[in-house]
């Protein structure tokens, strides 16, 4: 009873410097950090990583190959996939936050 009792005043009190505060046009404003309720400062945000994975297409390898001549003796170009395309699955860890890392 005694606590809510002096939180109540401290709540008027509050109240009472922040009328005072802004009637007036040279208040000081300080600026204290964010304090949880208890009156300790918050804990610093600890990563929980969660892995995930996502599926990304790498496109084929093409080069341009000859293939013969023509009758003049042109050289004849064909474009021709050197290597396949595929997907491949990457993994990355992120945290509620917005963090991600490899």
């Amino acid at each position: 009873m005694r606590s809510l009792a002096k939180g109540l005043r401290l709540a008027i009190a509050a109240l009472a410097l922040l009328g005072a505060a802004t009637s007036g046009a040279d208040a000081v404003v300080v600026e204290r950090p964010l304090l949880a309720g208890d009156g300790a400062p918050a804990p610093p945000h600890t990563h929980v990583w969660v892995k995930q994975s996502r599926k990304e297409w790498v496109a084929p390898v093409m080069e341009k190959v000859l293939v013969g001549t023509d009758a003049k003796g042109k050289p004849i170009y064909e474009t021709r996939i050197v290597k396949p395309g595929y997907w491949r699955t990457i993994v990355y860890f992120s945290c509620s936050c917005g963090a991600t890392k490899q």
